[in-house]
């Protein structure tokens, strides 16, 4: 997870990390710069689900932890438009700037998932349980607090990971329904 430097998270993994209630936390310790498209912020990471909460990413942009970003070049707006074909805007403007600037790109939805790893390498292509999972590793975060930070996001973020997810056994191994 240390090359490239840069980590563009997609909405539903930017609602599913504050839904943790450790976003900070989990950002200040993997060793990249996070960034988030100004479209996400602006039109998709609105809130949480349960309960409805507004997000709240001022703290982290103002600590330095979360920056926000745009298409900056023809290249990166053609790309967005070959991708918006088959993703939403959101996605597609994620994946266009992670593939043109070669970053890291969160993201939990399987079909940007798929679709992305058909023009950029699979090691660039991450996930929330990934993430958190790096974080309590290099941390050394007990399993308490890891099956409650798992147990906000499914219930704050109604996120669920597919039983093919790579990390399936270890969310399940926490007890998180």
């Amino acid at each position: 997870m240390l090359q490239p430097k840069h980590l563009i998270l997609d909405a539903n993994c930017l609602i599913n990390l504050y839904a943790s209630g450790c976003m900070g936390d989990i950002l200040r310790y993997i060793p990249k710069i996070f960034t988030l498209t100004d479209y996400v912020q602006q039109a998709e990471a609105l809130f949480i689900r349960n309960p409805q909460e507004t997000i709240n990413l001022q703290p982290l942009i103002d600590s330095g932890l979360l920056t926000i970003v745009s298409l900056e070049s023809e290249t990166e707006e053609l790309q967005f438009i070959n991708l918006a074909s088959d993703l939403d805007d959101g996605e597609a403007m994620t994946g266009a700037i992670a593939l043109q600037r070669h970053w890291v790109i969160a993201t939990d939805e399987q079909k940007a998932r798929a679709i992305l790893a058909l023009v950029m390498p699979a090691s660039h292509i991450v996930t929330t349980l990934e993430l958190v999972k790096y974080w309590a590793d290099n941390q050394q975060i007990d399993f308490v607090t890891i099956q409650f930070v798992l147990q906000q996001i499914r219930r704050r973020a109604r996120y669920m990971p597919p039983k093919t997810h790579v990390l399936y056994s270890w969310w399940q191994s926490f007890n998180v329904y």
